[in-house]
């Protein structure tokens, strides 16, 4: 009798389950099918500071007021990836009408001047932007490259088998250092050789891209030194050898 009671009770139950499930696909169908409920109403962009946010949306290939189930999120991100200001992208849904953009953006190292151009490249070197003018910057600009090949969005392409890895390891050493900011213009003989420009008007033989950590280093104890004696430096050559040769402004 016990056992009878048991097997009525576990078929109400199934049977509220059942019930309810179909209750809810129900449900689910009529929003998805005849509601705006699930149409995409606002899109959160995260971390963009170079690119504006409609413009990342427009990039994206989102139409809104899509259904969010239809929005084909790996899409966007390839769409998103063409952009050569955006290094990686995340999307994703957030139920039930809302598209969440995730964005980490390529920064602007330094600019290249080229054949009546200003190319701007990252930190990998890739192009991020190939103008007839400069813009108002502050970035560090490189003369007297041969480049070989420049396409935006792919690492520019050195040629006479020079490579752009040195000079970005340079600029690397010198952000660490905190010598970056201080630079004005990096320029380049025939030989690869380098006459940095500091912002402060001192010229800086630097010579080949070899013992680049020690020659900044010793660069910024100079300058450190300058600013406590009240000394300013027309040219300091750190181009033969281990000590400066350094020149003074006349007075």
């Amino acid at each position: 009798m016990g056992e009878k009671v048991d097997k009525q009770i576990k078929k109400k139950k199934l049977g509220l389950v059942i019930i309810l499930l179909l209750l809810f696909l129900s449900t689910f169908i009529i929003l998805y099918t005849q509601t705006t409920f699930f149409n995409v109403k606002n899109v959160d962009v995260i971390g963009n500071s170079t690119i504006e946010k409609e413009k990342i949306i427009m990039a994206s290939g989102l139409i809104m007021g899509e259904n969010i189930f239809k929005v084909n999120t790996s899409l966007m991100e390839e769409n998103l990836l063409l952009h050569p200001y955006i290094k990686s992208i995340e999307v994703s849904r957030k139920f039930p009408n809302k598209i969440k953009i995730d964005v980490l953006e390529r920064r602007e190292l330094s600019v290249i001047s080229y054949v009546n151009s200003y190319i701007y490249i990252d930190e990998e070197g890739i192009v991020l932007n190939i103008l007839s003018k400069r813009k108002e910057d502050k970035l560090p600009i490189l003369m007297g490259l041969n480049i070989e090949k420049v396409n935006i969005g792919e690492k520019i392409v050195l040629n006479r088998d020079k490579n752009i890895d040195d000079i970005l390891n340079f600029l690397d050493t010198c952000k660490k250092i905190t010598l970056f900011k201080k630079i004005r213009k990096l320029e380049f003989n025939k030989d690869f050789k380098v006459n940095m420009y500091l912002r402060q008007d001192t010229e800086v033989a630097i010579g080949y891209l070899n013992n680049v950590k020690y020659k900044l280093e010793f660069l910024n104890s100079i300058i450190d030194d300058s600013k406590k004696k009240n000394i300013k430096y027309k040219k300091i050559d750190l181009s033969k050898g281990d000590d400066a040769i350094i020149e003074l402004y006349e007075k």
